[in-house]
């Protein structure tokens, strides 16, 4: 009886949900259905495809803070390399769903290479969804005022460097209905001033324990390796004390160094260890030390607590409650190691731990 209470609760629900009314008896359903079908598929793919910075952090608290800044028109600006295009990005996926259109320009000055023409074309297409006939920018500019002013929109325009550009693509409040949001993120404060614009946010850099986080996700995917504190620290002091794309910049580059390093630490060791090394990395992070050890003697005949100890003296794993632990670098190393092995035919690598590979290897039968 639960359970049929909870179905007739959320066949309730769904009966209560809005949706497409088929008006027209010449309409048929399937065709109708289509229709349906491809409206939801372009909100899906406009509500994902602005994912933002592979490593968002400290994106969140500044994305509600420009909510609070705009009631929920908001404009935006920073310093270069501040994430201020991220941070719209984040913002303009947030909201779409409570907007009834709304469209990102990004990197305005990129595209504009084209014209400011092809630019109001792309505007006033993606908002409408038809295609318009636009002879020159006034013309453009006209459009933009008629067909918009009663629409509540959000737009996004992203790197704005020039007044030209706010003058032609979004003049004035009274373009867009009143419950529309414009962002504009530049560099430019004076710019946003010259337009009439006094509600502005300027973005604030990471601070230490933000940056931290960033630098180590890009340079280690988490936390500092053991023996890189330091060179953490400094390379954060040195990377502007904040900016995510100095960050990001600087430890991308330092990122292969660090992998360097570990594999000439791999290199040194013995060939036994390296077996043992490799063995952890494939199948046994996180396991019980008593296990792995039992595990590794029993397939290998050979003692595993010696090589289990050459490893934590070399910090390349560690023990933690009674289990042994490897850092995500390292794991990620070992593990390309052997993929080197073979990139072609997993068969001929020494170990295989993805599902798809074990069962590629077993049903096409080409274990060497």
């Amino acid at each position: 009886m639960e359970k049929v209470q909870i179905w007739k609760a959320a066949l309730k629900e769904a009966a209560n949900l809005s949706g497409w009314p088929l008006l027209d008896e010449n309409c048929s359903e399937s065709s109708f259905i289509h229709e349906i079908v491809e409206e939801i598929s372009e909100q899906v793919i406009n509500s994902t495809y602005l994912d933002g910075a592979k490593y968002p952090v400290g994106i969140k608290p500044w994305v509600q803070e420009i909510h609070k800044v705009l009631g929920v028109e908001g404009r935006d600006m920073g310093a270069s390399g501040i994430g201020k295009t991220t941070i719209a990005r984040a913002f303009y996926k947030s909201n779409l769903m409570g907007v009834i259109f709304w469209k990102m320009l990004e990197k305005i000055q990129w595209v504009l290479a084209r014209g400011f023409v092809k630019l109001q074309k792309k505007l006033l297409r993606e908002i409408l969804k038809t295609t318009l006939k636009v002879a020159n920018v006034a013309r453009g500019i006209t459009m933009i005022k008629e067909m918009l002013q009663y629409k509540s929109v959000l737009l996004v325009l992203d790197d704005v460097n020039d007044i030209d550009q706010l003058n032609n693509l979004a003049g004035k409040c009274s373009w867009f209905d009143m419950g529309s949001r414009i962002i504009i993120t530049t560099r430019d404060k004076q710019l946003l001033t010259n337009h009439s614009i006094n509600l502005i946010y300027e973005v604030q850099e990471l601070d230490h324990h933000e940056a931290l986080e960033l630098f180590s996700r890009i340079v280690f995917k988490n936390g500092p390796l053991d023996g890189f504190a330091v060179l953490t620290e400094c390379a954060i002091c040195y990377a502007d004390q904040g900016l995510p794309l100095a960050l990001t910049v600087l430890g991308s580059s330092l990122s292969p160094k660090i992998r360097e390093a570990l594999q000439i630490s791999y290199d040194g060791l013995d060939d036994i260890v390296k077996e043992i090394f490799l063995d952890i990395a494939c199948f046994f992070k996180g396991e019980s030390t008593n296990h792995v050890i039992q595990a590794l003697e029993a397939y290998r005949g050979k003692p595993a607590k010696y090589g289990i100890n050459v490893l934590i003296d070399k910090a390349l794993i560690n023990t933690s409650r009674g289990c042994i632990w490897m850092h995500d670098l390292l794991e990620e190393m070992g593990r390309d190691i052997v993929h080197q092995q073979s990139l072609d035919n997993p068969g001929k690598r020494s170990r295989l731990w993805f599902h798809e590979d074990v069962y590629h290897v077993l049903t096409e039968l080409k274990m060497s």
